[in-house]
């Protein structure tokens, strides 16, 4: 299975991100997104979840609505001993847009909620930025969501990773 953008939208969001130590060598950092102009219903419709699997500790966790596919919460476990950093930035070129993604939901099922993709993901940390993406899939795309959120896409718009921008210092120092 894999998360394509059906559409980018011009929508104002928010996001909370969290940075903690769960144990010696991991790392939790968590991003949720609110919409200034769209409500979840949490009883109408259910999370799904598309888990990322890569490596032995827990996966990389990207959540949308099931009924609209819009981007709900990014959660990420960083093992610190495989972290690798970066001084150098924009070593990648990307073509650089703004916009809302909102997932391609028809390959859902009725009663299901999670769906497993088994691949190598790199960890970058670079400055005051988290990256995580996919070895397998190259990126040629970067949207920005918001201040503290953009997501890579290779040319078929099946998203290939994630960047967390703007991480305080304090959450940067729990990293290294």
């Amino acid at each position: 299975m894999e998360l394509v953008v059906n559409k980018l939208y011009d929508i104002q969001s928010f996001s909370n991100i969290n940075v903690e130590s769960v144990a010696e060598d991991l790392v939790l950092v968590n991003l949720e997104l609110t919409l200034d102009s769209y409500k979840f219903d949490k009883f109408k419709t259910r999370p799904l979840h598309c888990l990322y699997y890569f490596g032995d500790f827990p996966p990389l966790d990207i959540s949308f609505d099931s009924e609209t596919g819009l981007l709900k919460e990014i959660t990420l476990f960083v093992k610190k001993s495989i972290l690798k950093h970066d001084s150098i930035t924009g070593n990648v070129e990307h073509q650089n847009v703004i916009g809302y993604p909102c997932f391609n939901t028809e390959f859902v099922e009725e009663n299901e909620s999670y769906y497993d993709v088994f691949c190598e993901m790199i960890i970058t940390l670079r400055e005051l930025s988290l990256s995580v993406a996919r070895a397998d899939h190259a990126s040629s795309k970067k949207v920005s969501v918001n201040e503290n959120l953009s997501i890579l896409l290779d040319e078929k718009e099946t998203l290939t990773g994630v960047e967390f921008n703007n991480i305080g210092k304090a959450y940067l120092d729990l990293l290294k």
